[in-house]
């Protein structure tokens, strides 16, 4: 499944909140700032070609197996103490 990138982002957010060493959820209010800083690194990764990205009309669509992926592997685990 192909999600906006900045959709991505959000549920990348809520995927590190569930990792280990991450700060309990006190209320459903994100950080922009660090909502930011994932789509900027799902951009990097979309440049290296570690995930893959669809352009529809001015869009960036990644799928979302891949990203997952990359939250398992630890890739996003360096901003986890700014959640």
């Amino acid at each position: 499944m192909s999600v906006l990138l900045p959709v991505a982002a959000l549920r990348v957010y809520d995927s590190l909140k569930q990792r280990p060493g991450a700060n309990p959820r006190k209320s459903d209010a994100r950080d922009a700032s660090l909502l930011a800083d994932i789509e900027r690194r799902m951009q990097e990764l979309i440049a290296t070609y570690k995930i893959t990205s669809v352009d529809e009309r001015g869009h960036t669509f990644v799928y979302w197996a891949e990203i997952i992926h990359r939250v398992n592997e630890g890739v996003f685990d360096d901003l986890l103490d700014r959640l």
